[in-house]
């Protein structure tokens, strides 16, 4: 699977900015509530003191054709979400 985006080619695997995508209205609130949950949680838990250290969230493409929505937050935690088939789409 190749795709064009602004110039881009990307293929199964790679990671893609999220600003090269857009995702459903029910996708986009589900990652919203997961991550603010995911968040609560680690620093309820102590393991995120400081929100600015989040770094923007990223795509990865799956060979279904599915995206996996995530951010990583250096030495703390993987915080992702699968969007299906027909909820995302290239911009």
């Amino acid at each position: 699977m190749r795709n064009n985006v602004k110039n881009k080619k990307y293929e199964i695997g790679d990671v893609v900015d999220l600003d090269d995508v857009v995702l459903s209205l029910a996708t986009y609130q589900a990652w919203q509530a997961n991550a603010e949950a995911a968040a609560g949680a680690l620093a309820a838990a102590g393991r995120l003191t400081d929100p600015s250290l989040i770094p923007d969230e990223q795509g990865l493409l799956l060979a279904d054709g599915s995206l996996e929505i995530f951010v990583e937050i250096p030495g703390v935690a993987r915080v992702s979400m699968r969007a299906p088939v027909g909820h995302w789409r290239f911009r």
